[in-house]
């Protein structure tokens, strides 16, 4: 009986540590994500030509200290547009 009640509370202890390693595998790889678009973001402000030099430094401290939130509504609000008149 010992014996099934240590096999029991192994398997849950398993499973648990199997979740945990899961959840930060998960959190790892988000976080690798969000360095690799704030990254792939700088350069593309760096690179882009914008009507006003201005906008241009507003985005590079915007993308800069905002990290990836400021990435993203980098993307959605430049290059993606950039992107729609690339295909019309």
């Amino acid at each position: 009986m010992e014996s099934i009640i240590g096999l029991f509370g192994t398997l849950i202890m398993l499973g648990i540590f199997s979740f945990f390693g899961l959840f930060y595998l998960a959190l790892f790889s988000f976080i690798i994500l969000a360095i690799v678009l704030w990254i792939i973001m700088l350069i593309d402000v760096v690179k882009r030509d914008f009507p006003n030099e201005n906008d241009k430094t507003m985005w590079l401290l915007v993308v800069a200290l905002t990290s990836w939130i400021g990435s993203l509504i980098y993307y959605f609000t430049i290059v993606n547009k950039d992107q729609k008149k690339k295909h019309k």
